[in-house]
């Protein structure tokens, strides 16, 4: 992905994520949409159980939403295998930066 070409870093498009708990389906996130840009720094706050580590996972390519679409750049990651993933996590995204977000959330928000 070249970053001078598109402003666009990450593009959830009606980004859902449910988990299944016995019979019960839970629903995590629910229709989220959202453009990260480049150079840009942003949050994520809420309370204990609402999804933002999920959202954070999924913002890292490390997990898949239930439904909806996750363009990385220009790409849909429906398009992208788990080796293609791994490769834009390693290439693009700040390695330290997931586990800090976590660290800070988890400890602000009791």
């Amino acid at each position: 992905m070249k970053k001078d070409e598109i402003s666009t870093a990450i593009k959830l498009v009606n980004i859902s994520k449910n988990y299944k708990k016995g019979k019960e389906t839970i629903e995590v996130l629910k229709k989220i949409n959202y453009s990260f840009e480049y150079g840009k720094m942003y949050c994520i706050l809420g309370h204990s159980g609402v999804g933002k580590t999920t959202l954070i996972k999924i913002l890292g390519l490390m997990l898949d939403p239930t439904s909806g679409d996750v363009y990385f750049g220009n790409e849909n990651i429906k398009n992208m295998t788990s080796n293609e993933k791994a490769k834009a996590r390693n290439e693009n995204i700040e390695h330290d930066s997931l586990p800090v977000m976590q660290t800070l959330d988890d400890k602000s928000m009791k």
